[in-house]
């Protein structure tokens, strides 16, 4: 009789954490796990046509685009003592896989791909958002 009790518990034992773990999992579903970006990710692999020749990320818009350039400005001012890890691009033209309207920023990597866009209205606080996760999911 104590041996089946001894049997009993050592199985309840291996095999409750197991248990316990789905049970605290499921309540998440993938919507929930999602990312949490408020830019739009590209689906191809798109690269600035002259490569920044920092490591730093990069914030990118066209040349015509005043408003958005000033919002840039002021958000690299935001970021404080992390404003040093990221450049301000203004381009000419875009490359031809990025959607080609003024109204649009972008983030982009060191390496010069282009990450994440935004429409006019979103260049502020989401794009910021954003940013600020970037350099501190990847700092040194």
């Amino acid at each position: 009789m104590t041996n089946k009790k001894t049997l009993t518990l050592i199985v309840a034992m291996t095999f409750s954490p197991f248990l316990i773990a789905a049970l605290l999992s499921s309540d998440y579903s993938p919507h929930q796990l999602s990312q949490k970006n408020n830019g739009k990710f590209f689906t191809t692999e798109v690269y600035l046509e002259n490569k920044p020749s920092s490591f730093n990320w990069h914030l990118v818009i066209q040349q015509d685009n005043h408003v958005g350039l000033e919002k840039l400005n002021n958000i690299k001012i935001a970021l404080g003592k992390r404003s040093d890890l990221v450049d301000i691009i203004t381009v000419e033209n875009l490359p031809t896989a990025a959607p080609s309207t003024s109204t649009a920023a972008y983030i982009a990597t060191p390496t010069g791909q282009l990450l994440l866009s935004y429409k006019q209205q979103d260049i502020g606080k989401p794009l910021y958002k954003d940013l600020k996760h970037l350099l501190r999911s990847n700092s040194k």
